[in-house]
C-alpha cells in the first residue's frame, strides 16, 4: 500500500456520521482527500486503492461509535462506506403499525424529502464526480426494512426519482 496507515480526520467522521452534512466538514474532507492524493481538483478519484483504504478505515472508525442517535426517535444503526457506494441503516425506535409505515415511506420518498436528503447528504463534489450510489435504509424497531432511499446522480437530479425501491407499499 501507498500509506501504511491513513489518519482519518475528525472532520470526516463528523461528516459521515451527522444526519445533516455540514458544508464546512465536506469542504475539509474534500481538501483532505485532495491533499492525500486520492482525488484531483474535480473530485474524481486518481488513486482508487488509497480511496478504498481511506473509506475502509473511516467505516471502521465510524462503526465503533454506532449506534448514534439522530434524534429521540431515530438512530444510525450501521454504516458502510466505499469510494463508489455507501449504505446507512437507520432504526426507528418506536412501534409503527402498517399504515404508519406507509406514511413514513410516502414521506421519505416525497419529492421534498428526496431533495432535502440530496442537498444535505449527496450534493458533494466527490459523490457527483465519481457517480456515487448512496443507500439510506430505514428499519423498524425489529430491524425489518421499511424503505430504502437511493441517492445518486439520477435521483438527485430529477424531480421525481424513479429508481427508488420500497417494501410493503405500492406507490
Amino acid at each position: 500500500g501507498f500509506m501504511k496507515k491513513l489518519i482519518i480526520s475528525t472532520a470526516f467522521i463528523l461528516f459521515a456520521s451527522s444526519n445533516t452534512f455540514s458544508q464546512t466538514n465536506s469542504s475539509e474532507v474534500t481538501q483532505e482527500l485532495y491533499d492525500l492524493g486520492i482525488i484531483d481538483s474535480s473530485g474524481k478519484y486518481i488513486n482508487t486503492e488509497l480511496a478504498a483504504e481511506y473509506f475502509t478505515q473511516a467505516t471502521e472508525m465510524l462503526s465503533k461509535s454506532l449506534p448514534v442517535k439522530v434524534n429521540k426517535n431515530i438512530e444510525i444503526y450501521s454504516a458502510l462506506m466505499t469510494p463508489y457506494y455507501s449504505n446507512y441503516a437507520y432504526k426507528i425506535n418506536f412501534d409503527l403499525n402498517q399504515s404508519q409505515k406507509n406514511i413514513v415511506v410516502q414521506e421519505l420518498l416525497s419529492e421534498d424529502s428526496i431533495k432535502e436528503m440530496c442537498d444535505e447528504m449527496f450534493n458533494q463534489q466527490i459523490f457527483w464526480a465519481n457517480d456515487h450510489h448512496m443507500n439510506l435504509r430505514y428499519m423498524d424497531k425489529n430491524y425489518k426494512t421499511i424503505v430504502d432511499v437511493v441517492l445518486n446522480t439520477k435521483t438527485c437530479k430529477t424531480d421525481v426519482p424513479s429508481t427508488l425501491k420500497s417494501k410493503n407499499i405500492s406507490l
